[in-house]
């Protein structure tokens, strides 16, 4: 399993957060304390890095299939 570690410093309503995400994490905490913008940040993170894998394996995965095919015939 994989372990992910974050620091947030400043962030709307977080001051300052050390985050350590294994496995299944909850984000517990009072009214205020950015338990949403911390949500919303882990979404912002986690679907940026999904977009980019996708964008850079998938015309990797492109180029290695039509150069192969070009080899094969």
């Amino acid at each position: 399993m994989s372990k992910y570690n974050f620091n947030i410093d400043n962030y709307h309503a977080i001051g300052h957060a050390d985050i350590e995400i294994e496995g299944i994490t909850v984000i517990v905490g009072s009214n205020g304390c950015g338990k949403s913008t911390m949500s919303r940040w882990l979404y912002y993170i986690v679907n940026t890095l999904s977009v980019l894998d996708s964008f850079f394996f998938s015309d990797f995965r492109d180029v290695i299939i039509n150069n192969s095919s070009l080899i094969i015939q």
